[in-house]
């Protein structure tokens, strides 16, 4: 099961008022900025039990282990402005789809936004 640290998904109600400052801190909260820049990152706003749906029926399988969500969820996409060590983001706050890499009816990879 995938907890609320895994590094591709948040299970946070929503975003902040301000993406760039949400990003920048999440980022860093999550460890994706030590070592190096992660390029991108989107972070999902649902519960857990809302996003575990997707693989369980919630959507449509794209291919193989792919699942594609029937409904919108608010997520974050972060993009990297900086170069390491200093690692700034933008943050761009949106409703879309989202498609899931699923293993045994649970989502372990974000895929992408569709």
């Amino acid at each position: 099961l995938l907890s609320s640290s895994s590094p591709s998904f948040s299970y946070l109600p929503s975003g902040a008022n301000n993406p760039n400052a949400y990003c920048n801190l999440m980022m860093q909260r999550r460890g994706l900025s030590r070592g190096r820049c992660k390029p991108s990152n989107t972070f999902i706003h649902a519960s857990n039990n809302n996003i575990i749906a997707v693989c369980r029926g919630a959507g449509t399988r794209h291919q193989r282990n792919l699942f594609n969500s029937r409904n919108s969820f608010s997520v974050t996409h972060c993009r990297s402005t900086g170069r390491y060590p200093n690692c700034n983001y933008r943050g761009r706050s949106m409703n879309r789809r989202v498609r899931l890499g699923c293993v045994r009816r649970l989502p372990v990879h974000f895929a992408r936004l569709i």
